[in-house]
Formats: C-alpha cells, structure tokens, sequence
C-alpha cells in the first residue's frame, strides 16, 4: 500500500517515499493529483486513502531509512531506532545490523524497512545498505540505475518506469550527483502526470506525492523546497504535440519537521508571450490551492503552527506531461530543465503564474515526437 524505493546512479544512492496512507475504512480524503470530485471511484476501491504522513527520515547525516507497512508499527520502530542510534556517535555497519537485529520482530510483522549508512573512507565513501524483509523488496538493474530496490504496491511500477530512459533527459547536469537527482526527480515527475491524468497508482493504494531523500556529497539530505508543473497536451496523427497547457502545480517544502504540500489546480488561465518566453496565469477564480500538512510518524499530534503566508517563487521546477495520443493512451515524460528556463510565481489567494521558455518547449516538442514515433514503430 505504499512506495519505497532506494535508486543507485553511479552509486550514489536516492531514497524516495510515498506519502499516502490507506486503509479500508478510509475517509475519501482529497487527492493531491485529482483535478475533479473522485468520491464515487474511491468507493469502489477495497482501500482508501485516509492519511498524509512521512515515510523516509533522516536519522544521523550518513543514515538514512525508509519504512512501509502497518502505522502503529513503524512509528514504534521509529522511535527505538532513533533512540538506539542516539547512544552511537559513529554508527557501523555491523552496529546498523545489531540494532536491527535486537528490534523485537513480532512488533513488526507487517511492515518493512530499508536503511542507507555512508561510511567514510581514505578514498571517500562508501554505502551500505540493509532491506528487511529480503522476500517483500524487488532488487535489481533497472534502465540507468545501477541498482533499485524496491518495496511496497507501486514497485513493479516504480522499477518499470525507470526503464523508460527515452522519456525523461538529464543532459545539461554534469556531475554525477546532479545526474542522480535530476533522474529520480524526472521519473517522479512521470508519475504525478500519470496519476493526474489515468490515477492509476490509486488503484494499487500508492502516491499522491513524494518524498525523497539524497546524499549531497557529505550527508544526506531531503529534497526541499521542489515543484513539479504538470501540463496536458495532445499527439496528432503524425507525432506533433498541441493544445499544451498546466493543470496541476505541486510545490513542497519543510517547515521544522513537517512537509507542507501544495496543490494548485489550474481551471482557468490567461496565456501569453513575448519573445522569449510563454507565460500560463490564472487568477483567484481560475486556480484552487490544497495544503497538505504531511507530519513525520513521531509527530501525530495535531499541528497547528505554519507559515502565515505559503506565497512562493519557484525556479527548481520539473515538468510532467499527460499527453493523449491518437489512440486515447496516455505519454507521461517528465523533465527537470535549468534555472530560470521555467518559473513558478505563486501569490496566495491570488494568482499563480507559470512562465517558461519558448525554446525549451519546441525541444521537448522534437524530443518527445522522436520517443513517440519510436514507440509506434516499436510496437
């Protein structure tokens, strides 16, 4: 009923949770991805979603962890894993496996969990990483990951798309460590797209939004502050995408230790150009923002304390595309361009303004003509 999933790109390793929780008596909780009332399909569904929580943590700065299963179960792990990584000041492997190993598994009979330890070394780091259950997690060599483990509903999904190298680039990023990022944040940003417009992950209990936690060179870190656009488009005939417009503006962000995550839904916009650029904007009649406050498992108490005001400027923004095909299938590519080739402005209770370069998308255009065309010729 969930997603965990550790990538490895050059070995350097990405850890990503979902954040929904379901359960069979769920409440009907609004969907981040849903762009319309989806009451009547999620009746029809044995599990609902009823929750938002967090489902990776950062423990020390080399440990990381991520668990799915039963709630009551996993936050008592939380918090006696945290309290014994407490006592160590520098945690080895072989500490990592006996502190895991003297957790009373009876307590955690319906859950699993993955832990990710950096240790350093003359020639830098070096990564270890512990799966329990072995039997419940997938492993293997997926598209251009080194390694995938995966965990959870949504891993025969998750393990597939990171095949689909073809729909998603990570060219203009140098470095290794920007390379591991933009990839997993492209493949996310293919499942948002596909959950906005098919809500396929729902059917299989996962989703909604993500999590995702990296190591930047020296420890880990979460990826704060993201925004994913996710435009609707068309194929025509001959592979030429038309009628392009934003449906869905995603933005997270940490506050102390919760998540907070936005979701605006564009209905009505105003387009323009100049140039250089196409700008999408909608005034407070043609979007509506959703806040979800996303506590971590250990934090459940009601929350009453955020940011008085959720305005923000956007310049780290992926972009997921729904386009229909001729067929009515569905080509969900994702991509993570450079500062300032797309921008989000959003002013709470009052506008949300997307502007994004002309240039980038008559590339994306002629990319995703070529994989599409590729595709039918495949098949």
């Amino acid at each position: 009923m969930t997603l965990i999933a550790q990538t490895s790109y050059k070995r350097i390793p990405t850890l990503i949770g979902d954040i929904v929780w379901s359960h069979p008596k769920g409440s009907n909780i609004p969907v981040p991805t849903s762009l319309g009332d989806i009451d009547a399909y999620l009746n029809e569904l044995p599990f609902k979603p009823t929750e938002y929580f967090q489902k990776v943590y950062i423990i020390k700065p080399n440990l990381a962890i991520g668990m799915a299963g039963t709630a009551g179960e996993m936050e008592d792990f939380l918090k006696e894993f945290r309290q014994q990584c407490r006592f160590h000041d520098n945690i080895t492997f072989e500490t990592l496996i006996g502190i895991i190993d003297d957790y009373d598994k009876e307590k955690f009979t319906n859950s699993t969990l993955i832990a990710s330890l950096f240790l350093k070394t003359t020639d830098g780091f070096e990564e270890k990483t512990v799966f329990y259950p072995k039997h419940k997690w997938i492993t293997g060599e997926y598209g251009i990951f080194d390694n995938v483990i995966a965990c959870g509903s949504g891993k025969e999904d998750f393990c597939f798309q990171t095949t689909q190298i073809g729909s998603f680039e990570i060219t203009g990023h140098e470095d290794y460590l920007s390379q591991a990022i933009v990839s997993n944040i492209c493949i996310l940003a293919q499942f948002l797209a596909a959950e906005m417009s098919t809500l396929h992950s729902l059917k299989s209990y996962w989703g909604t939004g993500f999590e995702m936690i990296y190591f930047n060179g020296e420890c880990f870190q979460k990826q704060d502050k993201l925004t994913f656009v996710i435009f609707s488009a068309q194929f025509d005939d001959v592979g030429n995408m038309e009628l392009l417009h934003p449906r869905l503006v995603l933005h997270s962000q940490y506050y102390q230790d919760l998540l907070l995550y936005s979701s605006i839904k564009i209905y009505n916009f105003q387009e323009g150009q100049d140039t250089t650029y196409l700008t999408f904007s909608a005034d407070q009649h043609g979007h509506f923002n959703d806040l979800y406050i996303v506590p971590p498992l250990d934090l459940i108490q009601e929350v009453t304390e955020i940011p008085a005001d959720l305005s923000f400027e956007a310049r780290k923004v992926a972009c997921g595309f729904a386009i229909i095909t001729p067929d009515n299938g569905v080509f969900t590519p994702g991509i993570f361009p450079g500062n300032d080739d797309i921008v989000v402005k959003y002013e709470e209770n009052t506008a949300v303004c997307i502007t994004i370069r002309k240039e980038l998308i008559a590339k994306v255009s002629r990319d995703f003509k070529h994989a599409f065309l590729s595709s039918i010729k495949d098949t």
